[in-house]
């Protein structure tokens, strides 16, 4: 069966509940606030992480962050 102008999304954010979705937006807001060029989920793709600012904002904002920290990461 095919349905027209139905699009799916395959994407995580998609996929998110909307107390996820809270998370993701309150994690955006905090690392807007340390200054990076953040707006949406596909902008943290973009994101340096070699970079110092963008380590440091990552770092401030991880307790906001709906992802689990990645294992053996040093904090």
């Amino acid at each position: 069966i095919s349905v027209t102008g139905v699009q799916t999304c395959a994407l995580p954010i998609c996929q998110m509940s909307a107390a996820q979705q809270t998370a993701m937006n309150a994690y955006i807001t905090c690392l807007s606030g340390q200054g990076l060029a953040v707006k949406s989920f596909a902008d943290l793709r973009g994101l340096n992480r070699s970079d110092a600012k963008v380590t440091a904002a990552l770092a401030a904002c991880q307790s906001k962050s709906p992802f689990p920290a990645r294992m053996g990461a040093s904090h």
